[in-house]
């Protein structure tokens, strides 16, 4: 009886492990994957950006969502000026926060962003 229950906990162990090291491997995937993406000149910029944002909204990895945030910045930064600038960074770090899916931390960077350009 006692084999069967410790046979059974080294399965959920073994299982845990193994459902833990995927994910790593996913987060450095989708880490590479970004790095890659931004790198990529044939993609225009308006996809490159909604596709960055959709990531950052989605993944659970810290460096992940730090430098999708930082590259969507810059965008914003480049591409517009003055008051659209003000409107679109908030708009973005708007959606970023509101996020549950994301990291707590990437989160929060975006709302004292945010209230930064308040």
């Amino acid at each position: 009886m006692s084999s069967t229950l410790g046979l059974k906990n080294q399965k959920s162990t073994a299982e845990l492990k193994d459902a833990d090291r995927r994910i790593k491997l996913a987060r450095k995937g989708d880490y590479l994957a970004l790095l890659k993406f931004l790198d990529n000149e044939s993609v225009s910029g308006e996809a490159k950006y909604s596709a960055v944002l959709e990531l950052v909204k989605m993944t659970n990895s810290r460096q992940v969502g730090f430098r999708g945030l930082e590259y969507l910045r810059n965008c914003v930064n480049s591409k517009y000026s003055g008051d659209e600038r003000t409107v679109r960074m908030r708009s973005m770090l708007e959606e970023v926060a509101s996020q549950q899916l994301n990291s707590p931390m990437v989160r929060k960077a975006a709302r004292a962003e945010l209230e930064r350009i308040r």
